[in-house]
């Protein structure tokens, strides 16, 4: 019994760190905290209230397919997932990875809140790959066809942070 305990606990600490506590409150990992969620790692401001609806959005489609050029509700691709996240929170995105780096404001990593975007680049400097960002180095992502939406690390130095929710 003290080991299911421990294992709740550790699972309601990940969630936490991850989404928030608001989102993981949301999902049932962890009950819901009273007073305001603790502020984003790195920053000390906490993310936009939509960047929180993003983040718990685009976990309610981990382990969905990716299907190149799929913009879900039930396969994505890396853009069509923050293309349908975004807009079904009422932020208005372009569709493609490229297009969304254009149109983002850019924010150093130290900027970068759960939510915002992760964008990884080629040498020559062209976008080929998005995701959501979730905190501490993390994000959801349609990663490819073997393993659809997932948790995943940034795994690349070649990226840039970026949001359509705020400035900084």
């Amino acid at each position: 019994m003290a080991g299911k305990r421990a294992l709740a606990r550790v699972r309601a600490a990940v969630a936490t760190t991850l989404l928030g506590s608001s989102a993981a409150a949301l999902l049932g990992a962890v009950p819901a905290a009273a007073g305001p969620p603790p502020p984003h790692h790195g920053t000390g401001h906490r993310p936009p209230p939509v960047n929180r609806r993003i983040v718990a959005e685009a976990a309610r489609h981990l382990g969905q397919h990716y299907v190149f050029g799929a913009t879900g509700p039930r396969a994505f691709d890396c853009s069509g997932l923050v293309y349908f996240v975004y807009r079904k929170e009422g932020v208005r995105v372009p569709r493609q990875a490229q297009a969304q780096f254009r149109a983002a404001h850019r924010l150093r990593r130290a900027q970068a809140r759960r939510g915002d975007l992760v964008f990884y680049h080629e040498r020559n400097g062209f976008t080929f790959h998005v995701a959501i960002y979730t905190g501490h180095g993390n994000t959801i992502v349609a990663a490819n066809p073997r393993q659809g939406v997932i948790r995943e690390h940034i795994w690349s130095r070649r990226v840039t942070f970026g949001s359509f929710t705020h400035r900084r």
